[in-house]
């Protein structure tokens, strides 16, 4: 990560925090006490965000340690980001 961020690297910082998200959140469902905490609406936002990604709008995720989603996209793709999330609710 550090890496990414001292080159600047929009993309890189966006797989990777997206990925540490996943292996947080799979540690959490797979440790002693089995805790999932997302809901349904939070996989939802996920794959619409991998879905605008095929389509080359360059969006990433991260999810808080409950079910909060946030997306990080360039500003030039906010109002489009922020339609096809809406349009999924």
């Amino acid at each position: 990560m550090k890496r990414a961020v001292d080159a600047r690297d929009v993309e890189a910082i966006g797989h990777l925090a997206e990925a540490d998200t996943l292996v947080l959140h799979g540690i959490t469902m797979t440790g002693p006490s089995r805790r999932v905490l997302w809901k349904p609406e939070t996989l939802v936002a996920m794959q619409e965000v991998w879905a605008m990604r095929e389509e080359g709008i360059p969006a990433h995720f991260s999810i808080d340690t409950g079910a909060t989603v946030y997306v990080n996209c360039p500003m030039k793709h906010i109002k489009t980001v922020d339609r096809r999330l809406k349009d999924r609710e």
